[in-house]
């Protein structure tokens, strides 16, 4: 469970950033070593994993891997050089008393997201997608092409034809997407044509690659059709149509 937990905060950590998720990935990390040898090769696989999957130069992503690398076998190499100077009668007791400290500093750097959790959910059974609204209840948009921030919410939820909002950079390696200009340009004309709609979701925003609301109303795109943290965005000649 704690490598499944590792695994899981390592990929929001990638794709988003947030410093709560390295800690929680870094945490359970910890925990998994002590529990079971094998957690060395999981501390080496989420160490090249943020190496290759992270954004900027080569220096700048060294950063993270070699302190994920070395809290993560912090506890481990400290626990190995008790056992080999204490004596055999208390290497046991040792052990024990090390797990513990672990578990009880990984339960204090997890506990305000446990708290967050247990007080608005998490991911989708947050309070956020509890109570937005339902754009799957809007039956035009089953004849229309949605473009949206939440592709994999809305695909779950709906037979709806889903494209994903065109992406500035690539959320795993930050490279500029070349195709941007044309793919944003290929949306645009889809929605004037009547085509196409745009379901944007407020909760949604942290995907940094998707254009933010304000970049779509910059580019012209207007609401026509505001719910509960969710919002319909076309274009005003569509509109018109």
């Amino acid at each position: 469970m704690c490598l499944q937990g590792s695994a899981l905060a390592l990929l929001r950590h990638v794709e988003s950033g947030t410093r709560g998720t390295f800690v929680a990935a870094v945490a359970l990390a910890a925990m998994a070593l002590l529990v079971r040898y094998a957690g060395i090769a999981w501390v080496g696989a989420a160490a090249l994993t943020l190496l290759l999957l992270q954004a900027g130069s080569w220096q700048q992503r060294l950063r993270k891997p070699v302190l994920f690398g070395f809290v993560a076998l912090a506890p481990f190499v400290l626990l190995a050089c008790l056992l080999q100077l204490a004596p055999a009668p208390q290497t046991q007791l040792l052990a024990a008393l090390a797990l513990m400290a672990v578990a009880g500093g990984n339960v204090l750097a997890l506990w305000p997201g446990v708290t967050a959790a247990r007080s608005q959910g998490i991911g989708y059974l947050s309070a956020y997608m509890s109570s937005v609204s339902r754009v799957e209840e809007v039956p035009e948009l089953a004849r229309v092409t949605v473009y949206t921030n939440a592709p994999d919410y809305l695909r779950m939820r709906t037979d709806f034809t889903i494209h994903d909002y065109p992406r500035k950079y690539a959320p795993t390696t930050g490279l500029a997407n070349a195709a941007y200009a044309s793919d944003a340009a290929f949306m645009e004309q889809q929605v004037r044509e009547g085509k196409a709609v745009l379901a944007h979701y407020n909760g949604f925003e942290w995907r940094a690659y998707f254009p933010t609301l304000a970049e779509l109303n910059e580019s012209g795109y207007v609401s026509v059709l505001a719910g509960n943290g969710v919002q319909l965005l076309a274009l005003p000649a569509a509109v018109n149509q």
